[in-house]
């Protein structure tokens, strides 16, 4: 992906660079302005291209606004008005300052918009790397798509149907296999103790429980899969 950078430049350097170089550490394209060729346009169009030719805009927000622009507006909030439209904004707020009247305007704006956006602290530039890390990780997850192969969706819907046992009572039996393979957790996190806690609390005593608080449920891996069970050990 192409990740745009979009901050106050002067005296924010440490910063930058510690999103750029999570940015880099996923394999990623960072886009930043200081990296900008000479061209014929202005800052405030280039700028404001890279951003529509982003994938993604990271914004640390600190405690100074900026210098405005002809329309009144920073560069930075100008970035972010171009950009919340049309893409991912990833925010990220940094703590124990005092910010100045614009810039905490310009927070309120970022938190208000209405479709929202992930929000996370820093408080120094290695906090600020971490969070951005994390964030980038966790947008991954949840926008990746595997390519569909439709003999694998058949074969999987197939197993889910069960085997006939003799003649009985017409059925109907519908048998859905949803979507693609692919990767939602790796496997230090499948293993990890407090997804089998979640899982299992949700499977007992969530909205739609599957599983009897009176009975014994054993908990493993088996496989590339979290498993819960009645009476089965998987260690």
């Amino acid at each position: 992906m192409r990740i745009f950078v979009s901050s106050l430049i002067g005296g924010y350097e440490e910063y930058r660079a510690a999103a750029r170089e999570a940015v880099e550490t996923l394999g990623h394209q960072v886009v930043r302005a200081e990296d900008f060729p000479a061209s014929a346009g202005t800052p405030q169009q280039a700028c404001l291209a890279a951003v529509r030719d982003s994938d993604l805009v990271v914004l640390p927000m600190g405690e100074h606004y900026g210098v405005p622009q002809a329309s009144g507006l920073s560069a930075t909030r100008e970035e972010y008005r171009e950009a919340r439209e049309r893409k991912p904004v990833l925010v990220f707020v940094q703590a124990g300052v005092t910010r100045e009247p614009a810039q905490q305007e310009f927070l309120d704006e970022v938190q208000a918009w209405a479709t929202g956006h992930f929000r996370a602290s820093f408080n120094s530039p290695e906090t600020l790397k971490t969070a951005v890390l994390r964030a980038m990780h966790d947008h991954e997850l949840a926008t990746s798509a595997g390519g569909v192969d439709e003999a694998d969706l058949v074969e999987r819907a197939t197993a889910l149907l069960p085997r006939p046992h003799g003649i009985g009572t017409a059925q109907l039996v519908l048998a859905v296999a949803g979507g693609p393979h692919q990767q939602v957790l790796r496997p230090p996190e499948l293993e990890d103790p407090g997804l089998a806690r979640d899982v299992q609390r949700d499977a007992l005593f969530g909205d739609h429980p599957v599983l009897e608080p009176s009975e014994a449920t054993a908990v493993g891996i088996q496989g590339n899969a979290l498993v819960l069970d009645r009476a089965v050990n998987y260690a």
